[in-house]
Formats: structure tokens, C-alpha cells, sequence
């Protein structure tokens, strides 16, 4: 059986994360609006760490 590497796809994830958390993105989430009486940016942060943990969570236990 062939052993598949975890490293390429965690670098893949963080490539992608760093274009999340990078400044277009951000600006867009950044406004005066409100979600569930939480600033938008914050949600926005939020939502996507919560999303990078369990990406990296499921990866690390499900690869070999």
C-alpha cells in the first residue's frame, strides 16, 4: 500500500488560509453590519478559524 503524506496537503490548507485571512477578504467583512448582534468581521474570523481547526482535525486523523 502506498503511504500518501500529510505535509503537502496541510501546506495546500495553509496556502489557502492565508489568502482567506489576507486583506480583500478581510475588507469585505469589515462594515458596519451586524449578525446575531456580533460585528460582521468578528463572525467572519470566527467561522473561518473554527473551519481551519477542523480542516487540519480531520486531515491529521483521517491520513495515514
Amino acid at each position: 500500500m502506498k503511504k500518501q503524506r500529510k505535509g503537502p496537503l496541510l501546506f495546500a490548507l495553509f496556502l489557502l488560509f492565508l489568502l482567506v485571512w489576507n486583506s480583500p477578504f478581510i475588507e469585505s467583512a469589515n462594515n458596519a453590519r451586524f449578525t446575531a448582534g456580533i460585528p460582521q468581521l468578528y463572525v467572519y474570523i470566527l467561522i473561518t478559524w473554527l473551519m481551519a481547526i477542523g480542516l487540519i482535525a480531520w486531515i491529521v486523523k483521517t491520513r495515514p
